[in-house]
């Protein structure tokens, strides 16, 4: 869940430890994905790893790493205060 104030930065990175960094623009504000419902003043994204990225991973072990949430982490850039 993302807080709506975020909805105007231009990306974010995704960090999944053990497979990198990924930069991606944010489309598409959701409210349920899932069955899973944002909380009021947070909107939802989802975003996907590369197949061949998480087809490695799982090959070299790591597949409870990539399957645990506390290994991802999303981020954004400072938002400009007026």
């Amino acid at each position: 869940m993302i807080p709506d104030e975020y909805k105007q930065a231009p990306f974010f990175v995704l960090t999944v430890k053990g497979a990198g960094n990924y930069c991606s623009k944010q489309f598409g504000y959701r409210k349920k994905i899932d069955g899973i419902v944002a909380e009021p003043g947070t909107y939802l994204l989802r975003k996907f790893i590369r197949t061949r990225t998480s087809v490695r991973l799982i090959l070299q072990g790591l597949y409870f790493e990539i399957n645990d949430k506390e290994n991802w982490t999303l981020t954004f850039p400072q938002l400009k205060v007026d």
